[in-house]
Formats: C-alpha cells, sequence, structure tokens
C-alpha cells in the first residue's frame, strides 16, 4: 500500500517538473516572437522617420565596412624627356674604323649643310651603333598636375654601368646649332658623377630675346605646378668613359615626398668619351680626319 503511494507520488513529481520545462519552453518561444516583431516594428518607425527628413535615403546610407589600405597616388607632376633637342648639338661615336661605317644612308643637303630635320643624321649613325658622343644633352620637362605646389629639391646622376670608351669613329656634325646659356653639366668620369650649374651671363646680357626665367643661373630648389613647369638642360660630359647612366629627381609636396627615376623610356642614357676616337669625319663622311 505505501510503494504504491510512493509511486503515485513520484510520477505526480516528475508531471510536475515536465509541465514547468514546457513552460519555460513556451515562454521562450514567445519572447522571441515578440522581440522579432518589436525589434520589426521599431524599424518600420525608424525608416519612417528616416523618409521624413529631407535628404535623408535610408536605402542609401553608408554602411561601416572594414577599413583596407589605400594606395599612394603617383607623383604629383609630368616628366617629358627630349634628347638633343637641336640635332645640330650632336656628334656621335661609332665603335669603328671610318672604313667601316655605312654613308650611304639618306641624307639630305642643303646649300653643303646637312639638313637634320629631312633625313638620316637621326637614324643612320645609330644603324652603326652609335652612341652620342660627349658632350650629350638631355633635356627634362617637369610640370605638376594641379595647382599644387611641388618642390624639386635638387636633381642628381647615378651611373649604371661603366666601361672605357671603345676605339672608334666620331661623326661631326658642323651645322651648327643654338646657343645655350644655362644647364647642368654633369661630369660623368668623377666618382659620383659630379653634377655643376654652368650660366653664361655676359651672353645672355647680349641678347634680348632670352626668357626671363633663363636669366639666372639654375639652382635647386624650384617649385612647379600646373602653371609653372620648368625646363633643366643636362649636359653629360666624360673623356674616358662609355656610361650608362639614369637622372634622379628629389621632391615634396602637401607633406609627401620621394625620388622620380629620370630615363630614356625605360633604358639609361648613354655618352662616350672621346679620348679613344681614332677619327673624325663629317656627317657625310665625305671627309674623315685620323686623330
Amino acid at each position: 500500500m505505501d510503494t504504491n503511494k510512493n509511486r503515485r507520488r513520484r510520477t505526480s513529481a516528475r508531471s510536475r517538473q515536465e509541465v514547468q520545462q514546457r513552460s519555460r519552453l513556451v515562454a521562450t518561444w514567445v519572447a522571441g516572437i515578440a522581440a522579432t516583431v518589436v525589434a520589426t516594428v521599431l524599424a518600420g518607425i525608424a525608416t519612417g522617420w528616416l523618409n521624413r527628413i529631407p535628404g535623408v535615403n535610408p536605402d542609401t546610407s553608408p554602411t561601416v565596412t572594414s577599413s583596407s589600405p589605400v594606395a599612394e597616388p603617383g607623383e604629383p607632376f609630368t616628366t617629358d624627356v627630349a634628347i638633343d633637342v637641336d640635332d645640330c648639338a650632336r656628334d656621335w661615336y661609332v665603335p669603328k674604323v671610318a672604313t667601316d661605317i655605312d654613308f650611304s644612308q639618306p641624307t639630305r643637303q642643303q646649300d653643303g649643310v646637312i639638313d637634320n630635320y629631312g633625313g638620316g643624321w637621326d637614324t643612320f649613325p645609330a644603324a652603326d651603333d652609335g652612341i652620342p658622343a660627349s658632350p650629350s644633352n638631355v633635356f627634362l620637362s617637369v610640370q605638376g598636375k594641379t595647382s599644387t605646389v611641388v618642390v624639386l629639391n635638387r636633381l642628381d646622376i647615378r651611373i649604371v654601368q661603366r666601361r672605357f670608351a671603345p676605339i672608334g669613329t666620331i661623326l661631326d656634325n658642323p651645322c651648327g646649332g643654338e646657343f645655350t646659356y644655362r644647364w647642368l653639366a654633369v661630369d660623368l668620369d668623377k666618382h659620383p658623377p659630379k653634377v655643376t650649374a654652368r650660366f653664361d651671363e655676359v651672353a645672355i646680357e647680349g641678347d634680348p630675346s632670352v626668357l626671363p626665367q633663363n636669366r639666372q643661373p639654375i639652382r635647386f630648389p624650384y617649385k612647379i605646378s600646373s602653371t609653372d613647369p620648368e625646363v633643366f638642360q643636362i649636359t653629360a660630359e666624360t673623356v674616358n668613359c662609355d656610361c650608362e647612366w639614369i637622372a634622379v629627381l628629389s621632391w615634396q609636396s602637401a607633406g609627401r615626398n620621394g625620388t622620380k627615376i629620370i630615363d630614356n623610356l625605360g633604358e639609361p642614357f648613354r655618352t662616350v668619351g672621346r679620348a679613344n676616337a681614332r677619327y673624325l669625319c663629317d656627317g657625310l663622311g665625305k671627309q674623315c680626319a685620323v686623330l
């Protein structure tokens, strides 16, 4: 009898526990539904409130995303390089004896003077492995991309490769070129190359056509912008070297600074000295002299 009573008590206790567990589960489920409903209602109210504010579109409001590195922009200026703009100022050095040079390439002659703009002074010496003979000129134009000022601090020259000047022939172009009043002379025989500003003040005073910006020596630093460019003439000089070289332009602007490599379309410039020249010929090969 007592045993039956104890069993009924245990069964009744388990039933109460199960009822309590079901009640808690139902309460949790109801609370979840209620929270979802409340969140939905609040979101609808917020959207309606935002729609009432002029200029605010909840569909296009910015979202928070993880930050990612931003690439640094390029140099705040552009550069343009020209080699010996005035062909009359260019002599070639061909690493051959005069009798092995092909002078039959087309050139034009006008009043006994080579016409460099119509024919072969740019092409046929190069076809014979011609190298710009010292001194060789490089013209560098630098212009800002915007009105923001860029300060050019200095211009350095670096030797990429240095060899002894080969035995060869100088092809001389006697047509005569425009006079240069100021330039950066680079002695490639120095280690490291020495850059010197040269300035012909006497010649400038005698020529009223010289622009105002050319009436003073080249002296760094320079300030440039989109409306205030600068042009520099670099004259590379050597006696003994067959040198490949580049220029390095240091700059700063708007809290940034850097260096810009100046080269010949991805290749170094090249200048060869005249120490081992054995012949000197005019551009047409009509007259050659043994040196």
